[in-house]
């Protein structure tokens, strides 16, 4: 196999999702809607455009380990072993049933380290990155979408 052939092969891994409008649309809309609020909410939070580098470490693992770990186990292995069965793969409009229980299931557990409130709107984003695990088959594009609104959240609003 030649090096066209296998970019050609190894760039269709990626086609599910990164060729869909949908996606792209959920990639900025997530930290649009950070963005909004923390506009909002301008006159109480303090933006600082290197937040990130005064707690890299802590940046990093809310941006990048925490969103890996929780989309392996919630959308892979909960959501997937969901999917084995006929019931959980039926929709309510265009989310599955899987995606409804394991979004649920993420909301809750959010619970213990969020104020009530913050922890229900988890749900919304769960839901989103539930749909693109059910959408192409993997755990690669809740993952991305997951970093990229965490990214914006923990950026806008702070660490704490």
């Amino acid at each position: 196999m030649g090096n066209r052939e296998k970019m050609e092969s190894g760039s269709r891994i990626a086609e599910p999702f990164l060729r869909d409008v949908l996606f792209w649309v959920a990639f900025v809309a997530g930290p649009l809607i950070c963005a909004f609020a923390a506009w909002y909410y301008t006159y109480t939070v303090a933006f600082d455009v290197a937040r990130p580098l005064h707690a890299s470490d802590r940046f990093f693992i809310l941006v990048v380990a925490y969103p890996l770990m929780e989309e392996v186990i919630f959308r892979g292995a909960l959501q997937g072993w969901l999917l084995d069965f006929a019931w959980a793969r039926r929709r309510i409009v265009f989310i599955s049933l899987a995606n409804i229980i394991t979004s649920l299931v993420f909301t809750g557990l959010h619970g213990f380290s969020h104020p009530a409130v913050m922890a229900a709107l988890v749900f919304f984003p769960s839901i989103v990155f539930g749909f693109f695990r059910d959408r192409t088959g993997s755990i690669a594009a809740p993952v991305i979408l997951h970093s990229s609104y965490n990214l914006a959240y923990f950026w806008l609003f702070g660490l704490s």
